[in-house]
């Protein structure tokens, strides 16, 4: 099933546009639904996106090196 997936691009099909040549949104894009937004929508996703920043920051410094692990080939 997978490989269909994968092969046949059913989800792609599915939640794409067939004609989507790229991901990347272009300035005039991203100024066009910058003017459509309100206020405070901007503030609201300025909020989020700090929000995101801060998290990201503390849960960085909750990670630390692993010592003393030892991968053995083929297990």
């Amino acid at each position: 099933m997978i490989k269909i997936i994968f092969v046949g691009g059913i989800f792609k099909n599915m939640y794409l546009d067939n004609d989507c040549a790229s991901f990347r949104v272009s300035r005039e894009e991203l100024d066009e639904a910058y003017a459509k937004m309100t206020g405070q929508e901007l503030d609201d996703l300025r909020q989020a996106a700090q929000n995101i920043r801060a998290f990201a920051r503390a849960q960085l410094g909750c990670l630390s090196e692993l010592e003393k692990l030892t991968i053995i080939p083929g297990s």
